[in-house]
């Protein structure tokens, strides 16, 4: 039995994991993802099966370690060396491993962080795949466009749970019209609608400005207004969708408001 207790200390969300039996639950091994340590460097792709196998107490798993060799496209790098693979490769590999005596429930912590967009991709295929077999996975991460793919989220600032719940519920927590905006000047613009109050928030995402307004009889004619006599042209607009982004940062600067 695996069980995961959350204890509120000081603010901080603290979580306490007994792991009793491990036929059931495994924690994606961080080592193989942070190779500093030349021992683990010079192992080749294919040992570190064996180590998480005997761990687990699995024979004979050379057909299974196969399966998850091709399963995750590692096959032709089997022997190569852990330290000389891609970050991305790093990362499969340690997920692989955690495969090896298919546990009911995989955590991992912030899988995709530093990985190229080609291998995030290719990672989240497989953590797809992998719901399929009815595992279940608990993962952390900071890309929320990811987050979107969950079928829950909790949204944590500061060590603080803001809010858990589906995706589509949270983002029906903002009921307010947002308009994105991709001005001349972005700063500019931005500091200039901040100074309005029919605006409730201005988020920056590149040269783009997603606009939260108090008003709904609004439009994107008042803003063109606004920026237009100070000099700033909008380039394109229109109206969006909450994303899960938009619903963090509004969290948070209500958050701080109070």
């Amino acid at each position: 039995m695996f069980v995961l207790k959350i204890l509120l200390n000081t603010g901080r969300e603290v979580v306490k994991m007994i792991w009793n039996a491990a036929s059931t639950t495994i924690i994606a091994p961080r080592n193989i993802q942070n190779s500093r340590d030349k021992r683990i460097s010079f192992f080749f792709s294919e040992n570190f099966f064996a180590f998480f196998a005997e761990i687990h107490g699995v024979r004979n798993y050379d057909k299974r370690r196969d399966e998850l060799l091709e399963f995750t496209r590692l096959i032709d790098f089997r022997k190569r060396f852990a330290g000389n693979l891609s970050g991305g490769m790093k990362q499969k590999l340690a997920l692989a491993c955690t495969l090896i005596h298919t546990p009911d429930i995989i955590f991992l912590d912030e899988p995709t962080t530093g990985v190229d967009p080609v291998s995030r991709r290719d990672f989240w295929k497989i953590l797809s795949n992998l719901l399929k077999q009815n595992i279940t996975i608990v993962l952390t991460t900071p890309y929320l466009d990811e987050a979107e793919r969950c079928h829950r989220v909790g949204l944590i600032s500061n060590g603080t749970v803001m809010n858990v719940d589906t995706p589509q519920n949270l983002k029906i927590l903002l009921k307010c019209q947002i308009f994105e905006i991709v001005p001349s000047n972005t700063r500019k613009a931005s500091k200039i609608l901040s100074e309005f109050d029919d605006f409730q928030d201005i988020q920056t995402f590149g040269d783009r400005l997603n606009i939260i307004l108090h008003k709904e009889n609004l439009n994107i004619s008042d803003i063109e207004n606004i920026l237009m006599k100070n000099g700033i042209k909008i380039i394109s607009s229109r109206i969006i969708s909450p994303s899960l982004e938009n619903i963090f940062i509004a969290l948070i600067n209500k958050k701080c408001a109070e």
